[in-house]
């Protein structure tokens, strides 16, 4: 089961980042372009022109991954 916690989730990533020797390029709550919030359960999605609802980003995922780019509207971390 995931959860959704923003402060869990960057906390998770930042710790994530440092084991793995990566750079930190997550925002720590809200998108930079969309203005959601990427460890948020529920999102719109922007991509595309249905705006379907999609989950954004678990703690469990936060902490296994290395997050570069938003879920919602794509937009990279890294660029």
């Amino acid at each position: 089961m995931e959860h959704f916690n923003a402060i869990g989730a960057n906390i998770a990533q930042m710790k994530y980042c440092k084991k793995n020797n990566l750079p930190h390029f997550a925002p720590e709550q809200y998108c930079w372009k969309c203005n959601q919030d990427i460890y948020g359960e529920k999102g719109k999605t922007v991509r595309s022109m249905s705006h379907k609802w999609i989950n954004g980003i678990s703690v469990e995922k936060a902490g296994s991954t290395f997050i570069t780019g938003c879920p919602f509207c794509g937009w990279s971390y890294c660029d």
